[in-house]
């Protein structure tokens, strides 16, 4: 029960930061300046955040299940290396991809609103949650860790918040608040501590720690 909790936690935290600033709720935000704020809306947003989220933990996990061979009960070599330094060697790859885009700062192409249907913000949306950091952290970490529907619950929760945040406040106010050093500086750590995550798995991996 404790450790259930605690990647549900881990999961939450993973979402919320990394989602914080980024396309999704830029794009939220502008729509509730262009349309107000409807609940339909939040309703879609929160709907395609559970979707991707969930998609990607499960993702994750099938191939952390298939790299590992967990069903024959035995590791899978592929020459000399191991299925599971593998595992974390593709891992710290991602993970450095993530980080990159928490650095990089989100253009402001992404507040263009695609068009007033729910169904296609639908298609938007996902289209730009599925490869974004918080649904890329935990393709990872579901795929080392497992339990996919406890960490995919927890991020979808706490991409959720980021994007009520963006719904509630509105682009204006975000913006003003994403170019301030306080929810930049806050994606910049997390790309760091995701940095150091990667360099870790690498360590792991190579036999060095």
């Amino acid at each position: 029960m404790a450790s259930t909790i605690w990647l549900a936690l881990l999961g939450f935290a993973m979402g919320l930061c990394t989602s914080l600033g980024g396309r999704d709720q830029r794009l939220v935000s502008a729509l509730r300046d262009s349309f107000g704020a409807s609940l339909p809306l939040l309703l879609t947003a929160w709907f395609c955040a559970f979707v991707s989220t969930c998609v990607m933990a499960w993702a994750g996990h099938s191939l952390g299940i298939a790299l590992i061979g967990l069903e024959q009960g035995e590791a899978v070599l592929f020459g000399t290396v191991t299925a599971v330094a593998l595992q974390l060697l593709f891992g710290a790859i991602v993970l450095l991809g993530t980080a990159v885009q928490l650095f990089w700062p989100v253009s402001s192409d992404a507040l263009r609103e695609p068009t007033r249907s729910l169904g296609a913000l639908s298609i938007v949306l996902v289209l730009r949650q599925i490869f974004d950091p918080p649904r890329l952290t935990i393709f990872i970490v579901a795929m080392v860790l497992g339990a996919p529907l406890i960490l995919g619950f927890g991020c979808a929760i706490g991409a959720c918040a980021v994007l009520f945040i963006g719904w509630h406040r509105g682009n204006l106010s975000l913006h003003r608040l994403r170019e301030g050093r306080l929810v930049r500086g806050l994606r910049m750590a997390v790309g760091a501590v995701i940095v150091i995550m990667a360099a870790r798995f690498v360590i792991i991996a190579l036999g060095l720690a």
